[in-house]
């Protein structure tokens, strides 16, 4: 409220200082503003929000928050509901405090609540649900307007006032926002009952005293509000507040539990990993004339929890101002004399590198916080020699009207699994993300310098595919090698209009094409890449333009996608060709 006296614009936009903002997050926002007349406030949208199965079904069978794909909306518990797989802009009944604008005009009407103070926990959705009651259809979500949210687990460690605002608040917010009728109320009984459950069943599941002791205090603090139940009714709650401010209803046991909570978080932290010891991880950046995605990628590593690493980039050379980027930075830098292409500099990352685990990533990523620990943390046994993660997408411009899914793969987007789980070849992380054990490129060799991109000379691909390939020959059937995936260990991948173009698509695929046919060479001989040239030049060739052609008639999307495979066919008989009459 005293940022709203004190602001002169006509859209106050509210954010936490831990986010990080996309670079076209506000213009994002205001195009909405434009778009939509009526709207008076608008968020952008999370994108590394974790998604668990089993919880996410628990908190949807006890009615308190939980993920939908597409709704952000106030269930009858008075919980919120928030998207995990946005992809339109939609209407929402709720905005959160993380990041949420309105118009300035809001404000002649609506305040914050002061009765919700300190961590509050339901201000936003408060302030947000009384404007939606009131003007149907005027909050909007937009997933083009992305950040991250650097929610880390030490930014609220653990306090008896935290489990008595958790519950008395929520209750305040249902008797004023909610509509008092028998179901509404059974439900709300419902999600507090789930809520004492849920924590119970944790404790049960993985005994602490930290457990414990919230377990206990959300009891206290339920008898609490029944105590005080016609205050809350009324909207009085000073009972409590006063205590926010004068310590007295928590006193000495309230430092307890946060010492209690610090130190079992101070011991986790040291459980995780290999041992108590968190391995040392050489993490290798290969970068060239992209010093503006590489300096949030640096950033994101300075940002790790794992705090036992360090970081190699490869500078390929570039000609614009990486090395003044670098310098900023302690990380070590390694000149690539030569223009040798990706895998060539890969090569000389791991030749520099001082840990038992080598990880990829991208010099256009940006790493989670957890990236590290999360990676590390499967390298548990001998037999597992790599460690992938997901892959989700940083839009840093609006994706066309044409823009499928189905062609994430050639923007290395990579989302196998919301579970832990082994991958076998041909099924393997992609170079984005990836880690190896550094013993696994003494044991098979290094990436393949034929294979992998050259600079601006081509998009050649499959480098890291030929590498999981011998790992497949040589380790997993003789010695059972095992390649893991985490979704848990997310890389975020900035992609900018340079890249959504039909045009880009169309060379990516041809390339794709080149590098099948490359692949297929190596690995299978020239006999076989024969006889796969032969079919797609009387089987895939004349099927696709058939299909085509029927689809361009309809007016399909569908079209596009054919001529992306008729390019990628033409691509694989014109290298396989060339390979054999004596080569490229």
């Amino acid at each position: 409220n005293v940022g709203i006296e004190n602001a002169t614009g006509d859209i106050i936009l509210f954010l936490d200082s831990d986010v990080v903002l996309d670079k076209d997050y506000i213009k994002e926002i205001v195009k909405v503003y434009e778009m939509y007349p009526d709207a008076l406030g608008v968020q952008g949208y999370i994108t590394n929000i974790k998604y668990s199965t089993v919880m996410n079904a628990i908190n949807k069978f006890f009615f308190f928050n939980f993920l939908e794909k597409t709704k952000c909306r106030i269930l009858p518990s008075g919980f919120p509901t928030y998207p995990y797989t946005l992809k339109q802009i939609v209407f929402c009944q709720w905005l959160s405090g993380t990041n949420q604008s309105y118009k300035k005009s809001v404000f002649k009407e609506y305040r914050y609540d002061e009765n919700l103070r300190k961590y509050s926990l339901s201000e936003d959705v408060d302030m947000s649900y009384r404007i939606f009651k009131t003007h149907f259809n005027s909050l909007l979500i937009v997933p083009y307007a992305t950040l991250i949210h650097k929610h880390s687990k030490e930014g609220r460690i653990p306090k008896k006032q935290m489990v008595y605002m958790k519950q008395i608040y929520p209750l305040y917010f249902f008797y004023k926002n909610i509509d008092q009728n028998v179901k509404n109320k059974v439900i709300f009984l419902w999600s507090r009952i789930g809520y004492l459950l849920c924590n119970f069943g944790l404790f049960l599941l993985k005994p602490s005293k930290t457990k414990w002791l919230k377990w206990k205090y959300i009891i206290c603090a339920y008898v609490s509000c029944i105590r005080h139940l016609r205050e809350i009714k009324r909207g009085d709650l000073d009972f409590f507040n006063k205590s926010l401010v004068s310590d007295r209803l928590f006193g000495g046991r309230n430092k307890k539990y946060t010492l209690i909570a610090e130190g079992e978080m101070h011991q986790n932290k040291k459980d995780k990993g290999l041992s108590k010891i968190k391995p040392f991880v050489s993490v290798v950046i290969c970068t060239y004339n992209r010093s503006d995605h590489l300096k949030k990628c640096l950033d994101s590593m300075q940002d790790q929890t794992h705090d036992n690493f360090e970081v190699i980039v490869v500078n390929g050379p570039s000609t614009d101002n990486t090395e003044e980027v670098l310098k900023n930075y302690p990380f070590k830098m390694i000149q690539q004399k030569e223009k040798g292409g990706l895998s060539a500099a890969r090569n000389l990352g791991i030749e520099a590198a001082r840990g038992e685990i080598i990880a990829f990533i991208d010099d256009d990523g940006i790493a989670d916080e957890y990236w590290l620990d999360e990676l590390t943390k499967l390298y548990i046994t001998d037999v597992v020699v790599s460690v992938g993660g997901k892959i989700a997408p940083l839009w840093l411009c609006e994706k066309p009207e044409w823009y499928t899914d189905y062609l994430g793969s050639s923007l290395s987007l990579f989302d196998r699994s919301q579970n832990i789980e082994q991958m076998t070849f041909p099924h393997t992380p992609y170079g984005c993300n990836m880690s190896f054990r550094k013993r696994i490129f003494e044991e098979i060799g290094y990436f393949d310098v034929s294979l992998g991109r050259c600079l601006s000379k081509n998009l050649l691909c499959h480098d890291e595919l030929d590498l999981y390939k011998r790992i497949n020959e040589k380790g997993y059937k003789k010695k059972g090698y095992k390649t893991m995936y985490n979704p848990k260990a997310i890389v975020y991948h900035q992609i900018d209009a340079s890249r959504l173009t039909k045009a880009w698509f169309k060379k990516r695929y041809y390339w794709n094409g080149i590098s099948n046919a490359v692949f297929t060479k190596k690995h299978y001989g020239t006999s076989y890449l024969f006889i796969l040239t032969l079919r797609a030049l009387f089987l895939a060739i004349p099927y696709n333009l058939v299909r085509y052609s029927f689809e361009r008639i309809k007016k399909d999307n569908k079209s596009f996608i054919r001529v992306l495979s008729l390019l990628s066919k033409l691509g694989y008989i014109k290298e396989s060709l060339g390979l054999n009459f004596g080569g490229r």
